[in-house]
């Protein structure tokens, strides 16, 4: 039996920049091949493309939740942000710079590294 779906969703995640919340569309169409279940296993550790698109169900009850869960997860980005051109936390202080400049200075040095300022590079 084959089955073929459509996934259209919206999430509500924090953005991984500015930690503000944010929507976004999710989606993508699957095809899956459902198979009865065989009773024994093969002990086989390399899969092909098609086996990768296949499921397997016992019985006459055939539960999709699995499938569904699969494809959500499957289409949600690794890194969300609330825009592309989302400038994030400030490192120092936390503020969002989206919504604002702080009153942080870039030019403060990390003690230990403060002995490279004087280190001179030859060409």
């Amino acid at each position: 039996m084959y089955i073929r779906g459509e996934l259209a969703a919206q999430i509500t995640q924090e953005c991984s920049r500015c930690l503000e919340l944010a929507t976004i569309p999710i989606g993508g169409d699957f095809t899956y091949t459902l198979v009865p279940a065989k009773e024994e296993t093969e002990e086989n550790l390399e899969l092909t493309v098609q086996e990768l698109e296949t499921c397997y169900y016992r019985g006459d009850f055939i539960d999709l939740t699995p499938i569904i869960c699969e494809q959500i997860v499957l289409q949600v980005p690794m890194k969300i942000l609330c825009t592309d051109d989302c400038k994030g936390l400030c490192p120092r202080c936390g503020n969002n710079l989206n919504t604002g400049s702080c009153n942080c200075h870039s030019d403060v040095v990390d003690d230990r590294l403060a002995v490279l300022k004087n280190l001179k590079v030859k060409h």
